[in-house]
């Protein structure tokens, strides 16, 4: 649309930042989705170690059969044509010694890989979550000393009109004050906005809210 047909109403800030309790516990982090999927990882990666491991010993598997052999339907039931045997099975990986050790190497290797990265994306979730209430602190802060001086600025515009009135002042006086207001409101909808940005990704780093 045309710029002299565009406009946005003015509207107060209205936004209720949520009371972040004390005492949060670091178990939390464990819903965000990047340490879930590093931990499953480290899981998986650690039970191929013991698969890895089960291949380098010898395996015994019990086993039976028994039945007839005869190509001739005349002799089918006599005692000779039986065929049975019954006993364990056992596979000896001594031809496949080298292989498994590097499959058993391969896996340990991958698992210290995951876990190196689950470490890595626990510090990283503590660091964001830290950042953020360090954030949100710095802006609470702030936006208290802020409006202090807007409650100011408000009564230096209010008491320059009046002066003006009076004829004790030109109107130019009047135009600072006012610009001075406006530039304090301006300034704390600023840091009340860093502030619910701030709480916005403390949620984040939580993996969810609290």
């Amino acid at each position: 649309m045309p710029a002299s047909e565009f406009e946005i109403k003015s509207a107060s800030l209205k936004v209720k930042i949520p009371e972040i309790p004390t005492g949060l516990p670091s178990e939390l982090l464990k819903r965000r989705p990047d340490i879930a999927e590093a931990e499953r990882t480290l899981a998986a990666t650690n039970a191929k170690i013991g698969v890895a491991q089960a291949e380098m010993f010898p395996s015994i598997s019990l086993n039976g059969s028994a039945g007839f052999e005869s190509v001739d339907a005349d002799t089918i039931l006599d005692w000779e044509s039986r065929v049975g045997s019954i006993g364990p099975s056992v596979n000896l990986p001594i031809f496949n010694g080298g292989k498994n050790k590097a499959k058993l190497k391969a896996a340990r290797a991958d698992y210290a890989m995951a876990l190196a990265k689950y470490n890595q994306q626990i510090l990283i979730a503590f660091q964001e979550t830290e950042d953020a209430l360090n954030n949100i602190q710095l802006r609470h802060e702030q936006m208290q000393a802020q409006d202090k001086l807007v409650k100011a600025t408000s009564v230096s515009s209010k008491l320059s009109i009046t002066r003006y009135r009076q004829g004790l002042v030109s109107f130019l006086e009047v135009v600072d004050a006012e610009r001075t207001r406006l530039q304090s409101e301006l300034e704390a909808i600023q840091i009340k906005t860093e502030e619910i940005i701030a709480t916005i990704r403390l949620i984040k780093a939580l993996g969810g809210s609290w």
